[in-house]
């Protein structure tokens, strides 16, 4: 039997979102009721900073935007991916769900790991170090994701 008490820091690692909590995500049930951190300061799930890492505010900006987009959000929020699926989509719905999460013990999160795998997806072109255009990842970022659910460059292509 798991202990009790391991709970919260287990939900921190992996949060899990049922359909019933995207459905109050969307309704905006949080905004009437917010979260705390460890250190008892408020917090809305969804609107916690970023950790700006070197020169990496321009990719932070697309991210928090991309993640209000709800039916975006609400697929990244109940996914569950563990087996084939592209690296860079599993980490975004895992940066996503951190970024919901309304049990998180700072209000900040890293998106290090994400943008570890954007940089590698990217071929060096989105790194950490260097200073890049938004709209330009903007751009490169919605191609990848749109081909990582499964679309094609046909016209009406979707994998949702």
């Amino acid at each position: 039997m798991s202990d009790p008490s391991l709970e919260d820091i287990a939900f921190v690692l992996s949060p899990k979102f049922t359909p019933e909590s995207i459905k109050g995500i969307s309704r905006g049930v949080f905004l009437s009721k917010p979260s705390y951190d460890l250190t008892h300061k408020p917090y809305l799930q969804g609107y916690v900073g970023l950790n700006n890492i070197k020169h990496n505010d321009h990719m932070n900006v697309i991210i928090h935007a991309l993640i209000h987009v709800a039916p975006l959000r609400d697929t990244l929020l109940q996914s569950n991916y563990r087996g084939k699926e592209p690296e860079l989509l599993k980490r975004f719905a895992a940066l996503a769900k951190k970024i919901w999460n309304p049990r998180l013990f700072k209000s900040q999160v890293s998106p290090h790991e994400f943008l570890q795998e954007v940089n590698r997806a990217s071929g060096g072109k989105f790194r950490l170090e260097k200073q890049g255009d938004p709209v330009e990842f903007l751009g490169w970022f919605l191609n990848t994701l749109h081909k990582d659910f499964g679309g094609t460059k046909k016209k009406n292509s979707s994998g949702s």
